[in-house]
Formats: C-alpha cells, sequence, structure tokens
C-alpha cells in the first residue's frame, strides 16, 4: 500500500493493511431507505447526520491525500522523463565509442588520407574533417599540412577569397600544393582574379 509523508510528502510503500479506521466506513441507512423513497424513523436521523458530515470531512482528507501522492506521481514521473532523456543522449553521442579514445596523434594520421595524394576532392577535406566535432577541429587546426592542398577549378563553385585566406593561414610554413583547372576560356571574374592574386 502506498503512504506519503504528511510534513514531506516522501511517498513509501507498506505491506500493511489498512486499519478499521482507514476502510470505507458502513453506512447505518437500512437497504430499506437507501434504496427506496421510504423516510427514515427519527432514531435514524443523527447518526444519518453524523456520517454525512463525517463522510465529508473523511472525503476532504482523501482529497488531499490523493493530491499530494499525485504530486508526488508527477514528480517521479518527471525525474523519469530526464533520465530517459540523458539516457538516450549518451546512446545518440556513443559516448562508450572507442572512437573517443584514439590519441590525436593517431586520428591526426588517419586525417591525412584526406590530402591529395589520396583524395580527389582534397580542398574540401579539412573543413569537412574539422566540422565534425570540436576535437576533430582542433586536431585539424593543429596540422599545417592538412590545409597546404589548395585547388581551384575556374570558374570557381564553392569557394571563395575568404576560404582561401583561412586555408593558407591554417596552412604555416607547410609547403603549398596548388591545383589549378579551368574547364573553358574565358575571363576571369574580379574574385577569381582575387584568388590568385592571395596565393600567388
Amino acid at each position: 500500500m502506498l503512504h506519503s509523508c504528511p510534513s514531506c510528502t516522501t511517498v513509501f510503500y507498506s505491506h500493511a493493511q489498512p486499519s478499521s479506521s482507514t476502510r470505507n466506513e458502513t453506512t447505518p441507512v437500512s437497504s430499506d431507505i437507501s434504496n427506496t423513497n421510504n423516510p427514515a424513523a427519527d432514531a435514524q436521523i443523527p447518526s444519518i447526520r453524523d456520517f454525512i458530515s463525517n463522510g465529508l470531512v473523511r472525503t476532504t482528507h482523501l482529497n488531499e491525500t490523493i493530491a499530494s501522492l499525485q504530486a508526488s506521481l508527477d514528480k517521479l514521473i518527471e525525474e523519469r522523463s530526464a533520465l530517459d532523456i540523458e539516457i538516450r543522449k549518451h546512446k545518440l553521442k556513443a559516448a562508450l565509442s572507442p572512437l573517443r579514445r584514439i590519441p590525436p596523434e593517431i586520428l591526426s594520421h588517419i586525417f591525412t588520407f584526406t590530402l591529395s595524394s589520396h583524395s580527389p576532392s582534397a580542398d574540401s577535406a579539412p573543413w569537412i574533417v574539422s566540422a565534425v566535432c570540436a576535437r576533430w577541429r582542433a586536431i585539424t587546426l593543429s596540422q599545417s599540412r592538412l590545409w597546404s592542398s589548395v585547388e581551384i577549378s575556374f570558374p570557381v563553385i564553392g569557394t571563395n577569397t575568404s576560404m582561401i585566406q583561412t586555408q593558407l593561414s591554417h596552412s604555416g610554413e607547410s609547403p603549398l600544393s596548388v591545383y589549378f583547372s579551368c574547364e573553358f576560356a574565358e575571363e576571369c571574374t574580379e574574385e577569381e582574379t582575387e584568388m590568385m592574386d592571395i596565393l600567388a
């Protein structure tokens, strides 16, 4: 049976059976009165009034107890929901993934396989790798050679002077590998000319 502390509303469970005082009281009205429209005897009226009065008090007490238990139940449901959210969050983010325990120097070596000698689209590789998470970004930014491959194809699509400047600033003292291609002959745009000037 569930009980609640009257001072702190803590809910606890007890195997004890409710005492006779907590059980439903039996009405003093006989069935021939409660089930019909027959009038009650004069001797029954005081006990019926007492029963109604005590029943109203008891009902008020029960309502208060139910409200207290409901508040405790709502709090437990809220705590369970919060715990479920945290569990799902850790599962989705793979908190125990072995990838998290790979040392930075090993990850840095793995990232080198995104360079031009291994990948046909080396220009986007450092941007993609560094966008995975804060840890990968820190490792990527610490390795200047990951930013030393620059690829420009005219007409320029998806690359701008700001990206070129950022990549060059991250490349540090590493030798640059610049890959330039042009699909068709036409005059360079102002932005394309600026990019070539930056690289030069």
